[in-house]
């Protein structure tokens, strides 16, 4: 097999071998944040889903102000960063883009799911994907996020 031109081994003075990049520890940051939100200010339970996943980074398990379990789950997909989101209407919200694919992967889910955005500040927002909050097109679909539903 040869060489890709875009091989950054090969770049003067960088040894050959894997690298973690910029968006994995970014992820990795913004999951960290949501289970301390979930964990430790919402009082709830957080599970984070083992790899390989397919859309659902994590469920969150509400638990009543008196301790009781629920057993209601919510399903999380968690993003971290701002590549991923465009600004609208000033600083009002976020629109988050995705794929069909796993549009359709999340409104066929038995759990409800949310993206849960979070900005390099630690700031966590999200919204519900359902068929009233998103707006599909040919390649993908988007979704607003608001500021005023700080996660």
């Amino acid at each position: 097999m040869g060489m890709k031109s875009a091989d950054r081994s090969r770049e003067p003075g960088r040894a050959p071998g894997m690298r973690r990049g910029e968006t994995a520890k970014t992820e990795r940051r913004a999951v960290r944040r949501v289970d301390e939100i979930v964990s430790d200010e919402l009082s709830w339970l957080f599970r984070e889903q083992p790899l390989p996943d397919y859309g659902v980074d994590a469920q969150a398990e509400i638990v009543a102000e008196d301790e009781l379990v629920t057993g209601r789950l919510l399903g999380l997909q968690i993003k971290g960063g701002d590549s991923r989101f465009v600004r609208v209407k000033g600083d009002e919200a976020w629109v988050f883009r995705d794929s069909n694919d796993h549009l359709a992967y999340w409104l066929a889910h038995s759990l409800p799911v949310l993206v849960v955005i979070v900005d390099p500040g630690g700031n966590a927002f999200w919204q519900a994907v359902t068929t009233s909050t998103i707006r599909e097109a040919e390649k993908g679909f988007t979704v607003t996020i608001p500021r005023s539903q700080p996660f």
